[in-house]
């Protein structure tokens, strides 16, 4: 081979490594998941107040949104979330949906309907493409190698 010539991977090392990088985000995907819905079914709903955020990565512009909310107690609780995004969850006064742990309430986070899952759902969908392409590759690498077998009978 000449200079700046460049070794291109098999299809089949990709299978393998889409194959890897799938299990790995289905793993993390449903872990996060089910803890989402394990604390959002055992936890009690209540509404807060977006007070403010916390830059958690000066430079990349992620925030933490700052809460309070009262446990059935009556007792107010400042949380600090300890998830970040790019995008505020909305605008600080706002009134947020909290859930909290009863046994536990400083263990608190904002969750509306849906938005809770996107994160996972997100990771487990590319896992699941992931896993497809890695299918489709095998697919191709033995249909080629069945091909080969065939001309080389034939010869």
């Amino acid at each position: 081979m000449g200079k700046g010539a460049h070794i291109l991977p098999s299809r089949k090392a990709i299978a393998i490594l889409l194959f890897f990088t799938s299990g790995v985000f289905l793993m993390i995907g449903f872990s996060f998941l089910i803890d989402m819905m394990l604390f959002r079914n055992n936890a009690i709903p209540t509404k807060g107040i977006l007070t403010g955020y916390v830059e958690k990565r000066p430079g990349n512009a992620t925030y933490s949104p700052v809460f309070i909310y009262n446990d059935a107690s009556g007792i107010e609780y400042e949380i600090e979330s300890n998830s970040s995004s790019s995008s505020p969850v909305g605008s600080i006064g706002d009134v947020v949906t909290v859930y909290y742990s009863n046994s536990n309430p400083s263990d608190a986070r904002i969750m509306d309907d849906t938005s809770y899952a996107f994160f996972p759902i997100s990771l487990i969908s590319v896992s699941i493409l992931e896993l497809i392409i890695g299918l489709l590759l095998v697919k191709s690498v033995r249909k080629d190698n069945h091909d080969k077998d065939r001309i080389y009978s034939i010869v």
